[in-house]
């Protein structure tokens, strides 16, 4: 059973030093979804968010690529390091 990123229920927050908010995620992409845009919307290599965020590069190199999928707990160190969000939907 997937999880789907709602309009609200996966939210981008500025991370401190951060310019720049995430775009809303639209109601029908996935949490992965959100993640892979967030990794490729920060401007910053996959390297330097692997290792910000405490995953492993080559883990988070195939999930960006589409290679793999995350262990629950890879995706929250990186929805933590976005500031992103799971909230029931309304």
């Amino acid at each position: 059973m997937g999880l789907a990123a709602s309009a609200g229920t996966a939210r981008a927050a500025p991370r401190a030093g951060a310019d720049e908010t995430m775009p809303k995620p639209n109601p029908h992409q996935t949490m992965a979804d959100v993640l892979r845009r967030a990794v490729r919307d920060s401007g910053r290599s996959v390297n330097a968010v692997a290792v910000a965020a405490g995953v492993p590069q080559p883990v988070l190199y195939r999930f960006v690529t589409g290679q793999r999928d995350l262990t629950l707990d890879t995706a929250q160190k990186l929805a933590d390091y976005f500031g992103l969000e799971l909230r029931p939907r309304k």
